[in-house]
């Protein structure tokens, strides 16, 4: 056995944004060269340049629609070029490196284009490129079928390519450890989202529990398949900026001490006021779809995914369509102050805007979950507030709440 099999291996992913221009790509280029300077086992996997997904989906969906072996082929294309580009950087730097299409390993994954699941990775040629010194580049968000076509594996694929590499090197053994680090537009992972809400705290540990629950609510640093396979192969994730020297936040089994407070939002609900002739039928909905719900039944409130009611507005006529409303759902997960949130939660009820669903049967694992849906436009603005209640001072204040790892 040699040296570098006695070695951990370390999966780095680099997003969008850290990828977005040429001076970006060879910035990342750079830290990948400080780091294999270690000569620790490495395998990098890359994000298309920010924005070019959106950019190559917008030419196609108006025109052709997506969900298509030849929509993937056109979306995966900005993973080759980022990938291409960041081999080249290094190679200029002197290091050999190349990039890795899918197909190219290969990466197997189902056929449900848009969203296929990655089934199996084969290893010997990255492992051969690795023993001859060489950094691999992979392209992320991508497996291939059976019938020899790309298929994406959906927004935030790139987590799930990176934490999948991870978990089927884990499983070869021949590595002491295997880590994966997220390389993002944020120092880590926060109580909320520092866009909504700028006094946020960032976590500096947090389990995979609980990573797993906010990545499902709308908290986007990571895709929850990606946090599946950290958790079943017990791989820690770390979570940073490429161009920060501060500490980022660590994704373990376990963790010290959990935040008092986690939000996370997702935008895109509807609040359908609608008719008494069609309320059994928004309530079927609310019954067969896991994204919908029946939030007050005696005023016919309904609220569900704006995916769901595009689907089924033909069910609709113009006189008994439902009225719609811009709505977010803030999920909250509460660790501790309970009674400060209690007090919250009595003064947001006084809102007619804004209904609260209480913790039941919630299989959340880190602690009760409560549900708000409230308009868009105060959603920045009510979770501001929550957070200043439940953490009244700056963070550096009361380092004890949340201590580093």
């Amino acid at each position: 056995m040699t040296s570098s099999e006695k070695a951990s291996l370390v999966v780095k992913k680099f997003g969008g944004t850290s990828l977005g221009t040429l001076d970006k790509i060879a910035q990342a280029a750079d830290h990948i060269l400080s780091f294999a300077q270690h000569n620790q086992p490495l395998i990098v996997v890359t994000s298309a340049m920010g924005g070019v997904t959106d950019q190559l989906s917008d030419l196609a969906i108006p025109h052709f629609g997506c969900a298509s072996a030849e929509h993937d082929a056109l979306l995966t294309s900005g993973e080759h070029a980022a990938a291409a580009l960041m081999a080249l950087c290094l190679q200029k730097a002197g290091r050999k490196s190349r990039s890795w299409q899918a197909w190219q390993i290969p990466i197997e994954a189902t056929t449900e284009h848009g969203d296929a699941r990655i089934t199996h990775i084969h290893l010997d040629a990255l492992h051969a490129f690795m023993d001859q010194g060489g950094i691999s580049i992979v392209t992320g968000f991508q497996g291939i079928t059976k019938e020899k076509r790309v298929a994406s594996l959906g927004r935030g694929g790139s987590d799930i390519t990176a934490l999948a590499l991870a978990a089927w090197f884990k499983r070869t053994k021949r590595y002491q450890e295997t880590v994966c680090h997220i390389h993002t537009d944020v120092e880590g992972v926060y109580t909320a989202d520092p866009r909504d809400v700028p006094q946020a705290w960032q976590c500096p540990e947090l389990d995979y529990d609980t990573m797993h629950q906010l990545s499902q609510k709308g908290a986007y640093v990571l895709h929850p398949r990606s946090v599946d396979y950290a958790r079943q192969e017990n791989i820690p994730i770390y979570v940073r900026l490429d161009t920060s020297t501060k500490p980022g936040t660590w994704v373990r089994r376990t963790c010290k001490q959990r935040p008092p407070l986690l939000m996370a939002k997702q935008n895109d609900w509807m609040a359908l006021h609608t008719p008494a002739s069609t309320c059994a039928f928004t309530q079927h909905l609310a019954r067969t779809h896991p994204h919908a719900c029946v939030m007050m039944e005696k005023e016919q409130h309904t609220l569900i995914t704006r995916p769901l009611w595009t689907q089924n507005k033909h069910m609709f006529s113009a006189s008994t369509a439902p009225q719609e409303q811009a709505y977010s759902l803030l999920s909250c997960f509460i660790e501790g102050k309970k009674e400060v949130w209690r007090v919250c939660m009595d003064d947001l009820r006084t809102r007619k805007d804004v209904y609260i669903r209480e913790p039941m049967n919630e299989t959340c694992k880190r602690g009760p979950l409560w549900s708000l849906f409230l308009p868009t436009a105060q959603a920045a603005d009510t979770m501001a507030s929550l957070h200043t209640h439940v953490y009244p001072h700056k963070q550096e204040e009361h380092s004890d709440i949340l201590p580093h790892a």
